[in-house]
C-alpha cells in the first residue's frame, strides 16, 4: 500500500557555479510529495498515522521555509532538497526508524511549477 501528504513551502536559493540565471538568487514555493510505501498494520487499519506524518513533514520543511536554502544545505539543487528533507524524515523523527522490515519512503520536491526531483529507498 502506499500513501502519502503534499505539503509547500517557500524559500530562495542559488546555485554556485552554475552557468545560467540561476546563479543569481531567486524563490520558488517548493512543493513537496511525502509517500510511505509498506504493509497495512491489521490493528490499527493504516500504513502510518496521517497526523504523525504531517506533523514530521511539517517540521522538517519549517526549517527551510522562507530561509536562503544555501544557510542550510550546500547547493541546494532540488535533487539536494529532496535529499535534505529525506534524510531528516528518516533520522530525525521516531515515526521512521520503528517502522518495520518493508517500508519505503520517497521525497518529491518541485521547484515552482518546474522541475522535480524525487528521493526514495
Amino acid at each position: 500500500m502506499r500513501v502519502g501528504i503534499n505539503a509547500k513551502f517557500d524559500a530562495a536559493h542559488y546555485l554556485p557555479g552554475y552557468e545560467g540565471k540561476c546563479v543569481n538568487m531567486h524563490g520558488h514555493t517548493w512543493h513537496v510529495e511525502v509517500e510511505i510505501a509498506g504493509p497495512v498494520d491489521h490493528s490499527t487499519g493504516m500504513v502510518i498515522d496521517f497526523v504523525k506524518l504531517k506533523e514530521a513533514v511539517n517540521e522538517t520543511i519549517e526549517r527551510l521555509d522562507h530561509k536562503l536554502l544555501n544557510d542550510i544545505i550546500i547547493n541546494p539543487t532540488c535533487e539536494n532538497v529532496a535529499a535534505w528533507i529525506w534524510d531528516r524524515l528518516t533520522t530525525e523523527y521516531s515515526i521512521i526508524p520503528n517502522w518495520y522490515c518493508g517500508v519505503g519512503v520517497s521525497v518529491k520536491v518541485q521547484e515552482g511549477d518546474g522541475g522535480w526531483a524525487k528521493e526514495e529507498r
